[in-house]
């Protein structure tokens, strides 16, 4: 029986791919320096997981719950999983408050092979597939899709143009979302019979780009697109609004 931590300590992972979340070897307790950390992540556990850059999957059974859980390089989750905060990719400001203001991007890949219930789903860069027929996502809060771009004060202004990240269903796999979901810059591909994303919230595609300084002639807009294909269905119980983007149907 898997014993589960039930601090606040933050875990990371160190297993083997194809090792169970179950097992408190494959996990670090970074805060309190314990590796590893005996026990597997419980429900106040924040979560990290980095996987592999290249196109290899670290691949993680068993499922479990946790906290939060951040995502980067490729990550298959092959059990019924349960978390807070769901990210997937990242981005982090560095020379904040410097002359020289940077964005860092670490993309994520995730694949879910059972079932995934998070209570907000962040990515900021990457991308969220299903590898099996019955396959999903439950979200409880807001889904938000791709990163809008972000202006540095300065001096000098400093401009990141964001980043895209995309959602694809296959064949009777599903998202079903209880809040919003803002598909900033990026897509969701439904595509298939039984490819289902319903969402109970608005729906906003793109955003409109914001000059990166006062008086600038320019800005970037980030474009936000739904496509259905071949019997999926994407359903919005409110508003839809097209900020800048837009939906095809075929």
């Amino acid at each position: 029986m898997s014993v589960l931590s039930a601090s606040s300590n933050a875990y990371s992972w160190i297993g083997p791919s194809g090792g169970f979340w179950g097992s408190g070897a494959n996990w670090q307790d970074l805060t309190a320096g314990a590796n590893p950390a005996g026990a597997s992540p419980g429900a106040l556990t924040p979560v990290t997981i980095s996987g592999p850059a290249g196109s290899t999957f670290q691949s993680i059974g068993g499922g479990g719950i946790s906290a939060s859980l951040l995502l980067t390089g490729r990550v298959a989750l092959t059990g019924a999983t349960t978390t807070g905060a769901l990210s997937i990719g990242s981005r982090a400001a560095a020379g904040v408050g410097s002359s020289s203001v940077s964005y860092v991007y670490a993309a994520g890949a995730l694949i879910v092979s059972t079932s995934l219930t998070a209570g907000t789903v962040n990515l900021a860069s990457g991308s969220l597939g299903f590898a099996n027929v019955d396959a999903g996502l439950t979200a409880a809060g807001a889904i938000t899709v791709g990163a809008q771009s972000v202006i540095g004060s300065g001096p000098p202004a400093s401009y990141d143009p964001g980043a895209g990240a995309s959602i694809s269903l296959a064949a009777g796999t599903t998202l079903t979302g209880a809040g919003s979901m803002a598909i900033v810059q990026g897509s969701i591909l439904v595509n298939g019979p039984g490819a289902s994303a319903s969402v109970a919230g608005p729906v906003t595609l793109g955003g409109a780009g914001v000059p990166p300084a006062v008086g600038s002639s320019y800005a970037f807009d980030a474009i936000g697109s739904v496509a259905v294909l071949n019997g999926g269905v994407f359903a919005v119980a409110n508003a839809l609004t097209e900020l800048v983007g837009s939906v095809s149907v075929d």
